[in-house]
């Protein structure tokens, strides 16, 4: 395919392109919520948006963005804006964020910008997680042995507790005598789990940066990431590969006890009615998903931002059912056949490594429907085939 061809060696960029492709990576990063940067982040996001945009225009917009791929932006940013105007209209008195179309603004751009740029930010975005995942899991275990003491403490925007490291933040709440599950420098594990359990399907096995994230993710002990890495075990079956990852959390597991694993994975699958459970909701906000079903807004939603009026439940809406409520099941619908459209047209036929990451993805939609919007989820799943197919060649393999 004549996208793995292009040339995306270290002298194929100039130095304003690396420029370009590291904020794209950096604003990902400022997405997964670091906590360093909790209380700049939304002026942080304003200047790097606009920053970012400006850059593009100021250095050549024709160099950097392919025209071919323009029409995909337009597509995506006018279901979004439309979804925005239909909220308006039919419920006036509903404040939509300005911050909003920031958002879509920076992630629908990400589609439109070169094969070449897509794969260098994608590079930085992987190289800057991998670092602080390194010395965090590094500063995990002195932390664990009581070798490190905590530098400060933060709260975030739901009132949390954090005590802070140097590469680590550590939730109040998850601190169960000298165990913790890691969270790096964000404010879930799940981020971590997520995050890493993606990155399964992009990196070759024989990359250094691949067990660092599987190391970061068999100790954030996020459900995410041990389905995920399930899912890649079965899928993509080699009997070394497996018995190296098998080994790997069986020696984790021994180290943190049996109970601990019993605890925060298989406590949650086959329990109830459900596979596996689903901590992204609640009681409260099921009983309000369940009236809707029944209500004439099934098909069109509730309106954005339905659920900010519902202060008691919108911390525990992260689910799929959350973008149903907002937009119903048509306009959740027709932002998912986009999604899979659009990346299917860009890339043709798609490697068998490509489609597990596109069937991993919409897995993890189940349980963080928030990830139809990251930029950092774009980065990695819009620039995954072309790194896929440069590392598939192992002439071109730079760990």
């Amino acid at each position: 395919m004549e996208i793995f061809k292009e040339d995306f060696r270290l002298s194929a960029y100039t130095f304003k392109d690396n420029v370009l492709c590291f904020l794209f990576a950096f604003m990902g990063l400022l997405n997964m919520r670091v906590y360093l940067l909790w209380e700049n982040y939304f002026a942080l996001f304003y200047s790097l948006t606009f920053g970012l945009i400006l850059f593009l225009l100021a250095f050549n917009f024709n160099k950097y963005v392919d025209f071919k791929l323009l029409k995909y932006t337009i597509i995506y940013f006018m279901i979004e804006i439309g979804a925005l105007l239909f909220t308006k209209l039919f419920y006036p008195e509903r404040e939509i964020i300005f911050f909003v179309f920031l958002f879509l603004s920076i992630s629908s751009l990400f589609l439109c910008i070169g094969n070449k740029y897509k794969f260098k930010s994608l590079q930085f975005l992987l190289n800057i997680t991998s670092f602080i995942f390194l010395f965090g899991i590094i500063e995990y275990f002195l932390i664990m042995f009581g070798l490190v003491g905590a530098s400060g403490v933060v709260s975030n925007e739901k009132d949390y507790i954090y005590y802070t490291y140097t590469f680590n933040v550590i939730p109040e709440f998850e601190v169960v005598g000298t165990f913790y599950r890691f969270c790096s420098l964000f404010n879930e594990p799940g981020v971590v789990g997520t995050f890493c359990g993606l990155v399964l399907y992009v990196l070759p096995f024989n990359s250094f940066r691949l067990y660092i994230f599987i190391f970061a993710g068999i100790i954030s002990f996020s459900l995410a990431f041990y389905v995920l890495l399930f899912m890649f075990l079965i899928f993509s079956f080699n009997l070394k590969r497996g018995l190296i990852i098998i080994g790997l959390m069986a020696l984790f597991i021994s180290v943190f006890g049996v109970e601990i694993f019993e605890k925060h994975i298989l406590s949650r699958v086959g329990q109830g009615d459900e596979i596996i459970d689903d901590n992204r909701t609640s009681e409260e906000f099921d009983n309000i998903y369940d009236d809707f079903v029944l209500s004439p807004n099934v098909l069109w939603g509730d309106g954005i931002g339905v659920l900010s009026e519902m202060k008691s439940v919108y911390i525990d809406a992260c689910s799929w059912k959350r973008f149903v409520l907002e937009r119903g099941f048509l306009g959740f619908a027709i932002l998912l056949i986009f999604s899979i459209w659009s990346y299917c047209s860009q890339y043709g036929v798609l490697p068998l490594k490509v489609g597990l990451l596109l069937f991993a993805y919409m897995a993890a939609l189940y349980q963080r429907a928030g990830y139809l919007y990251g930029i950092e989820y774009f980065i990695l799943l819009y620039s995954a085939p072309l790194f896929i197919g440069f590392y598939s060649d192992s002439s071109k393999l730079k760990k």
